[in-house]
C-alpha cells in the first residue's frame, strides 16, 4: 500500500503506519513524505484549514500520481465564544479521487498565546516564546504541554486518521 503523506513529521508518519496496521492487518504501508507545511500564519477557521489540506493533497497528486492514498493532516485555530481553540483535520483521498475527512478534538488556547497568534505568529512559535519550550510542534505538540503529556500530538491525529480511513475499509457502505 503506497501512501503519499503531506508531512515530513515522524509523528504523522507513525500515525499513518499505526492507523493502517490497525484497520488493514497485514498491509505494509510504504510512505513517501512531502514537505508542504507553511511556516507562515496559522490557518484561521475551518475553511482556511481545509483549503491548506486540500492544496497539499493536490500538490502530492502532481508530485506522485502512483500513490494508493494521499494523506494530509494539519492543525489550525478558530475563534469561538469561549476564545481561541486549536483545531485539526485529516483528509485522505484514494487514487480514484474518493475523499474522506475527519476532524480531531479541539482544545482551548490560553489568551496570552492566542494574542500572539492573532498578531500573526504561528501557534508553535507563540507557545515556544510564551512557555520557553523548544520546538513544541515537533516535540509532542501544544496539547502535550497543556495536558502534562496525558495527550500528545500522536493521540490527537490517530483517531481522526482511523475514522477517515474507515470510508476505505467499508467501501461498500459508502
Amino acid at each position: 500500500m503506497k501512501i503519499a503523506l503531506a508531512s515530513k513529521s515522524k509523528t504523522k508518519e507513525a500515525v499513518v503506519v499505526n492507523s493502517i496496521s490497525k484497520l488493514f492487518p497485514g498491509s505494509t504501508p510504504i510512505i513517501k513524505s512531502f514537505n508542504f507545511e507553511d511556516q507562515g500564519a496559522e490557518p484561521v477557521g475551518e475553511e482556511a484549514l481545509l483549503e491548506q489540506i486540500i492544496n497539499s493533497i493536490n500538490k502530492m497528486k502532481v508530485e506522485d500520481s502512483t500513490a494508493d492514498y494521499f494523506v494530509a493532516m494539519e492543525g489550525g485555530v478558530r475563534e469561538t465564544v469561549n476564545g481561541m481553540e486549536e483545531i485539526s483535520c485529516v483528509i485522505i483521498e484514494d487514487k480514484g479521487g474518493r475523499r474522506s475527512m475527519s476532524w480531531g478534538v479541539t482544545f482551548p488556547i490560553p489568551e496570552v498565546v492566542a494574542a500572539k497568534v492573532r498578531e500573526g505568529a504561528p501557534l508553535a512559535t507563540a507557545v515556544d516564546t510564551t512557555y520557553s519550550t523548544d520546538d513544541i510542534k515537533h516535540n509532542g505538540g501544544f496539547v502535550s504541554l497543556l495536558t502534562n503529556d496525558a495527550v500528545n500530538k500522536m493521540d490527537l491525529y490517530f483517531q481522526p486518521t482511523v475514522v477517515a480511513l474507515s470510508k476505505f475499509l467499508k467501501k461498500d457502505w459508502f
